[in-house]
């Protein structure tokens, strides 16, 4: 693989989790020790997905979605599921939670005018 891994447009054409997470890593400069350390999941966990005998949770899924940079519905496709569904949950690339609520209802009583550009950021509206 050269340069950045990039996602491909098909989900048929995507690989499986083990090889979107090795060339990931590879790319990023990354161990699997270092993603299991940020997805606060034991490294023989984080392993056991190359063959399939562990698969991760939804949880898991959108956090490592969030550490690699990688969209959660190609994620979740190439770890198995047959559809995608989509969580309105937010991580940072650290993979902890962001409470959006709490984000927005301080945007909002602070500056309510930026909501509606606050809205097409996050919803693409």
């Amino acid at each position: 693989m050269e340069g950045k891994f990039s996602i491909p447009k098909r989900s048929e054409d995507l690989p499986r989790l083990s090889e979107l997470i090795r060339q990931v890593l590879d790319d990023k400069g990354m161990t699997y020790q270092e993603l299991a350390e940020k997805l606060q999941v034991p490294v023989e966990e984080v392993l056991a997905y190359d063959d399939f005998s562990h698969a991760p949770s939804d949880e898991i899924l959108k956090r490592m979605s969030a550490i690699l940079g990688i969209r959660y519905r190609p994620l979740r496709i190439s770890a198995g599921y047959n559809c995608a569904n989509w969580y309105p949950d937010f991580y940072s690339p650290d993979g902890t939670a962001i409470d959006h609520e709490d984000l927005l209802d301080k945007i909002y009583y602070k500056d309510p005018s930026i909501l509606p550009r606050l809205f097409e950021v996050l919803f693409g509206n």
